[in-house]
């Protein structure tokens, strides 16, 4: 699947940022060769699902944003997120651990809402995730941290794609 997107901003995420970001990104399909399984689709749904389910369907959906990367394969899946505000453990200091996923809202970001309670950040990219660990939809809200990025922490040579998102009351140091 190639999506394009209108424009590209390549701009480190440490400090408080107020912004709806869209970013070009050129996103294929994986898996299926060179011993990696097929890419699939996970599904979260903070209102129905449960941790403990699956993830393979919206009837086996995740409850946590962070259960559903966990258990994404490590190239090309989709992470698809219900629309709700998503605020309690496992929905804050989100991990891709250096997998090239695309984590996906429902609804976009008006209606899929990340809400640290200004307590953690939205996003820690830190294991040399490429542009193509995507994040898309969301409204990343509250993050408050005691050092850089109160939404998208990047180190270590990560430079994920953030695309169409709107960062609000975030801040940091």
């Amino acid at each position: 699947m190639m999506s394009k997107l209108s424009m590209v901003i390549v701009v480190p995420l440490f400090c408080s940022l107020l912004a709806v970001m869209t970013l070009v990104c050129s996103c294929g399909g994986g898996g299926g060769g060179n011993g990696n399984p097929p890419a699939g689709t996970i599904y979260v749904d903070g209102a129905n699902g449960n941790d403990t389910n699956d993830g393979l369907s919206w009837t086996t959906a995740k409850k946590t944003i962070q259960a559903g990367l966990d258990v994404a394969g490590n190239s090309g899946w989709t992470v698809l997120v219900a629309d709700g505000t998503y605020k309690e453990v496992g929905n804050k200091d989100l991990d891709f651990n250096g997998k090239a996923i695309h984590l996906n809202s429902v609804g976009g970001a008006a209606n899929c809402i990340i809400d640290c309670n200004n307590s953690g950040r939205g996003f820690y990219f830190h294991s040399g995730e490429t542009n193509n660990a995507i994040v898309e939809g969301f409204t990343i809200q509250n993050g408050s941290v005691g050092i850089d990025g109160g939404a998208v922490f990047c180190e270590g040579s990560s430079s994920p794609t953030i695309t169409n998102c709107t960062f609000s009351e975030n801040s940091a140091g």
